[in-house]
């Protein structure tokens, strides 16, 4: 018996594309405030240093990144908002 791949639900999207440091952190800092635990989030954003920052503020709050995709122009991060 094979197992399938695990499928992630996104609850909300938020663009913060074109916003940089610490402008990101603070629109899903806000979003995760209107969420319930368990929800996870896509935000994509073109700040360089983005995904150093997530792997920060993850370790700091608790809530995981599940999946950082990156593409040419920005990167893709899901983020569940911890229990």
């Amino acid at each position: 018996m094979t197992s399938s791949p695990m499928v992630l639900v996104v609850s909300k999207k938020i663009d913060c594309r074109w916003m940089y440091d610490p402008l990101p952190i603070f629109y899903l800092q806000d979003t995760l405030a209107q969420s319930r635990s368990g929800e996870i989030i896509e935000m994509l954003s073109n700040d360089p240093g983005s995904h150093l920052d997530m792997q920060a503020w993850s370790k700091m709050t608790g809530h995981a990144v599940l999946e950082v995709q990156y593409y040419d122009d920005y990167h893709r991060f899901l983020i569940q908002k911890k229990s």
